[in-house]
């Protein structure tokens, strides 16, 4: 299963082409959705994603705020893509994947630029996949996609039928 999502993912983004991420900016990006039941999932996803792959991947995995560098440092291992956390005001790139904080929302621009700001809504699992979606799918609409690897509840759902209504690829 993973093996055709890879698939489906490399052939949309073989469409793309390759830029420059500072100055064309982010014009692919792609949710991956976790629960406390994915990382392996994702570790395994993530190792078979060619590094010249031209698509930002937003990783929102629902874990305790003690694990969050552990899973950084294993996803890193596992991986070519570089993969961190993000301050705000950082330049988020193609190529790369970028761990959504556990407590803020976090919005990318056009450009690539991150912006964190207080979560407003109350969702009980941070990240919400559902959030992430939805500020991805209103920001990228249809040059957005998420593969959810594991949910809690229902977090997930609302998202994937938010993104799927504005073109996203689920």
């Amino acid at each position: 299963e993973i093996a055709a999502e890879l698939a489906a993912l490399v052939a949309a983004a073989e469409a793309l082409p390759l830029g420059q991420p500072v100055r064309s900016g982010v014009q692919q990006v792609w949710v991956l959705g976790a629960s406390l039941g994915g990382p392996e999932a994702v570790r395994e996803f993530l190792a078979a994603v060619p590094p010249a792959t031209p698509a930002l991947f937003v990783l929102a995995q629902h874990m305790g705020a003690d694990f969050l560098d552990l899973m950084v440092q294993q996803l890193a291992r596992a991986t070519t893509l570089p993969v961190r956390t993000v301050s705000d005001g950082d330049i988020a790139r193609h190529g790369e994947v970028i761990v959504v904080p556990l407590v803020e929302r976090m919005l990318i621009d056009g450009n690539g630029l991150v912006q964190l700001t207080a979560a407003s809504d109350s969702s009980p699992y941070n990240p919400s996949i559902d959030r992430v979606m939805r500020d991805v799918a209103d920001r990228f609409g249809p040059a957005a996609g998420a593969i959810i690897f594991s949910g809690m509840a229902h977090d997930a759902i609302d998202g994937a039928v938010y993104m799927r209504e504005r073109g996203g690829t689920i």
